[in-house]
């Protein structure tokens, strides 16, 4: 008789592109991953049991350290399957201890290194492009992905005074092509890895 196997899920966790996953899997209470809308940005939250004096010391992780998890279920749907979910790279943005202190929680968010994405105001005149066009010119000045899954639309002149994240947001809003109801641009976080 084959004995049945649980369900269960492992967090793989590199930090600045090294795998943690080892290290910490014995500290790692919980693990939320927050797949957003396109209105904010993807989030995690990593709660450790931070008794260990490693978590006060030199195991805390800085500000703006990078993140790449990823979740793996196995025996989820049949006995015997395996399935990662790749939660992209995100930025490490909050540090806070709770319980005296026992536990920390991590959060991070995905967004670009540094913060000139959503807060460095940008001052650019677009002539002769798309949207499609501006969408790649910004997500390679951050090193980001960028995909878009609708119709082009041509831009003849737009005058940018805003931050890149506002301006694409207010782009995408307003500029849609005739009679469309929806449609997706992703500008993305996730790292380029080599096949």
């Amino acid at each position: 008789m084959i004995a049945i196997q649980p369900r269960k899920t492992i967090l793989k966790l590199e930090y600045n592109d090294t795998d943690i996953s080892g290290d910490i899997s014995g500290d790692v209470e919980s693990f939320t991953y927050n797949d957003r809308g396109a209105d904010s940005s993807d989030s995690i939250s990593i709660k450790v049991n931070a008794v260990d004096d490693k978590w006060i010391n030199s195991w805390l992780p800085d500000k703006e350290a990078v993140l790449h998890p990823t979740l793996c279920t196995k025996n989820w749907i049949v006995q015997g399957d395996s399935t990662p979910l790749d939660c992209g790279t995100l930025v490490v943005d909050d540090l806070s201890y709770s319980a005296g202190p026992c536990v920390l929680t991590i959060g991070a968010v995905a967004r670009p290194n540094g913060t000139s994405f959503h807060e460095k105001k940008q001052e650019c005149v677009w002539k002769k492009t798309s949207i499609k066009r501006i969408a790649q010119t910004i997500a390679d000045r951050y090193g980001l992905g960028c995909s878009m899954d609708a119709e082009d639309v041509d831009i003849a002149l737009k005058e940018q005074d805003d931050t890149d994240s506002s301006f694409l947001q207010k782009l995408c809003s307003t500029s849609k092509p005739t009679g469309a109801k929806s449609g997706f641009l992703i500008v993305s976080s996730t790292r380029k890895r080599m096949q």
